[in-house]
């Protein structure tokens, strides 16, 4: 762990912290926003990578749809997501995440 890492550790400590969190749910949310954030600049780095992201979307989409048994809440739900959006969903998602996240005394 370098000191970017621990800088980015720092700040979600503190920000948890400040919420309500210590030991076992700290460590436990600190790693769930983590996870997220890695996660989902996994996913945005790959699919940039991608020369082109609309045709792979449509195969993609293609295949669920000639499977729809095997998949039928993929093939019905497939994800939107337009190609130049990735800041909206991170932070769409980030919304979701936070709103299930609290602190053990917040829940009574």
């Amino acid at each position: 762990m370098g000191p970017n890492a621990l800088r980015s550790s720092e700040f979600a400590y503190t920000a948890l912290t400040t919420g309500g969190f210590d030991g076992v749910h700290l460590s436990s949310a600190a790693a769930t926003l983590t996870h997220y954030v890695i996660g989902s600049t996994s996913s945005e780095a790959v699919s940039r990578k991608r020369s082109d992201e609309a045709a792979t979307r449509s195969a993609v989409d293609a295949h669920l749809r000639a499977h729809i048994d095997e998949y039928p809440t993929l093939a019905g739900h497939f994800p939107l997501l337009d190609e130049d959006d990735w800041d909206a969903h991170f932070h769409r998602g980030m919304r979701l995440l936070l709103t299930g996240l609290t602190s053990p005394e917040a829940r009574g």
